[in-house]
């Protein structure tokens, strides 16, 4: 009994390190509405009924640096670094980007761009009824014999 609950109290403890470990190590979910900490990690989901397009603007000059059209069935995750190019005076920090599926919640950001610390994401929603490029309605077959 005694190894047992020695075995027992190990594998909690090694459970509860890393679950600690992951916490503090920064992982980053990507799920709407954010990951509830100030990862400054901005996640944009496009469905046919909220088509989204977001655009980076400027905020010195409200010049639009950036936009994309978040394609339905798409995710949207933006994820700015602070002072990753402190030799840059004008644009320091680092945006870095990329459309995921919209099932993925961790993975790597394969775009990125220098920008001002002085910045607004802005989202806008286009005109609903769009669809996914591989959802599209379809008509209905007619038979072979024309109409009966």
């Amino acid at each position: 009994m005694r190894h047992s609950a020695r075995l027992a109290g190990v594998t909690v403890g090694v459970a509860l390190g890393v679950v600690v470990a992951l916490g503090l190590s920064g992982c980053n979910r990507f799920i709407e509405g954010g990951a509830g900490v100030s990862y400054d990690t901005h996640t944009y989901v496009s469905t046919s009924e909220q088509p989204k397009t977001v655009s980076l603007i400027d905020t010195r000059t409200d010049e639009v640096m950036w936009t994309v059209e978040v394609p339905v069935g798409r995710k949207l995750v933006v994820r700015f670094v602070s002072n990753y190019y402190p030799q840059n005076r004008s644009f320091p920090d680092q945006m870095r980007w990329d459309l995921i599926d919209p099932d993925a919640v961790y993975g790597g950001l394969a775009n990125e761009m220098p920008v001002p610390t002085s910045r607004r994401l802005q989202m806008e929603l286009r005109t609903p009824g769009e669809f996914a490029p591989n959802d599209r309605p379809r008509t209905a077959a007619t038979p072979a014999g024309g109409a009966n």
